[in-house]
């Protein structure tokens, strides 16, 4: 999955990444507070502010994960495939079971490099026992 960087901020708007046509992605929320139920939306669509820059193909990194202690912890790998070096990269994994999302975690790596991989240790809250655990890290510059 590709895009720009997702913003998770403690207040206002919460921003997923740009996605090509037919593109998919799950994102991730986390926060250390305790949160109500409620429906979560999101509004696609052109934006409302020409874009600065369009991207002729977006960049791929490539994001995979194994779990370690009591499957609360990963370790991903993170490779920019790219010949562009990303700076800022949110990594997110999520763990499903039984077609239900059950855990869920982010990280974030500072700069990698073109044709480098960074391990990022990530850790998710819920249970993700037995669970089949997606990882995935959105590029964040474009050109």
């Amino acid at each position: 999955m590709s895009g720009p960087r997702l913003v998770q901020p403690e207040t206002g708007p919460h921003r997923a990444p740009a996605l090509a046509p037919g593109d998919e992605t799950t994102w991730v929320y986390t926060t250390p507070h305790r949160v109500k139920g409620g429906a979560a939306f999101a509004r696609v669509g052109v934006p409302t502010a020409p874009p600065i820059a369009v991207p002729h193909q977006l960049p791929a990194l490539k994001a995979s994960g194994s779990a370690r202690g009591k499957g609360d912890k990963l370790e991903v790998s993170v490779n920019n495939t790219s010949g562009v070096t990303q700076y800022d990269v949110a990594v997110y994994a999520a763990a499903k079971r039984g077609g239900r999302l059950v855990a869920a975690g982010q990280a974030s790596v500072v700069k990698i490099d073109p044709g480098t991989t960074a391990a990022v240790p990530l850790k998710l809250i819920g249970d993700a026992r037995g669970a089949a655990i997606s990882v995935y890290a959105p590029a964040t510059i474009f050109e």
